[in-house]
């Protein structure tokens, strides 16, 4: 017996769900969005389930949705995305791409692909709509416009909001005024960008050498950004750290994404 997921079903699934897919709202308009409903693979017990014409076992279902809720915690809903954002987008990117290599088939890669590039879109629009609010401005501080060249401004209320957080403060006591203006840690240098999206756009992640190698090189590329908008002091602890946090996020895919599962579909 199969279970078929059709358009504008979903809801009848597990509505509860569908408000956990942030940013989307309209999730009933695209089938493969069912994998990532939280536990959803524990629901359903059918032989079989199919999704945009393709059908999955319940093993090679329960895998896509494992994993695809496993990308939804390491790639949160941000308003703003700063290098690393990109970075770790980038790396998960390959640790699908080498799940359904290793485990599904060409037409159940085709349909996974497709979800999982139907949330980056969803992030990426709603980092673009938060670019677009009224109070992100071009930058003026010219050292950091090499890498961030937006800065938001703050309202009245904002900076009353952050005056009042640090009032019992007696080593800072700011005065800050409604037009203030902060770095917004956004990633602006498309050409930074393009380089980090390509050392880990198609990394194999079990592959110890490769991993270390593009991490070595992510270091020295962040480091001269950490460096603008800090100082050279700390620059390179920090970009260390960060490339540390990509190491351990690239580990914690290499179980997910080894061959595991038998293609039955």
């Amino acid at each position: 017996m199969n279970t078929v997921i059709e358009k504008n079903t979903l809801k009848a699934l597990d509505p509860q769900a569908l408000a956990k897919i942030d940013p989307r709202s309209e999730v009933s308009s695209y089938p493969a969005d069912l994998f990532f409903m939280s536990k959803q693979s524990d629901n359903l017990s059918s032989e079989a389930i199919v999704i945009d014409g393709v059908s999955f076992s319940n093993a090679e279902f329960k895998a896509c949705n494992d994993l695809m809720l496993q990308c939804r915690q390491d790639l949160k809903v941000k308003p703003f995305f700063d290098y690393e954002d990109y970075a770790k987008q980038s790396l998960v990117q390959s640790a699908v791409d080498s799940f359904a290599k290793n485990n599904l088939s060409q037409e159940q890669a085709s349909v996974l692909n497709k979800a999982f590039s139907g949330y980056l879109e969803a992030l990426s629009d709603y980092n673009a709509s938060n670019l677009a609010k009224s109070n992100i401005a071009a930058s003026d501080f010219a050292d950091k416009i090499p890498y961030y060249d937006k800065v938001t401004v703050m309202s009245k209320d904002e900076a009353d909001a952050f005056n009042r957080a640090f009032s019992g403060n007696s080593f800072f006591k700011p005065d800050l005024k409604a037009g203030t203006k902060t770095v917004l840690q956004q990633a602006t240098n498309q050409d930074l960008l393009a380089k980090i999206q390509t050392l880990f756009s198609s990394l194999d992640t079990s592959d110890d050498e490769a991993l270390n190698q593009s991490l070595s090189e992510y270091q020295s590329l962040i480091e001269p950004v950490f460096a603008a908008l800090n100082g050279t002091q700390g620059a390179y602890a920090a970009s260390s750290i960060f490339a540390d946090n990509l190491r351990a996020l690239a580990n914690s895919y290499r179980n997910m994404t080894s061959k595991h599962i038998d293609v039955t579909a």
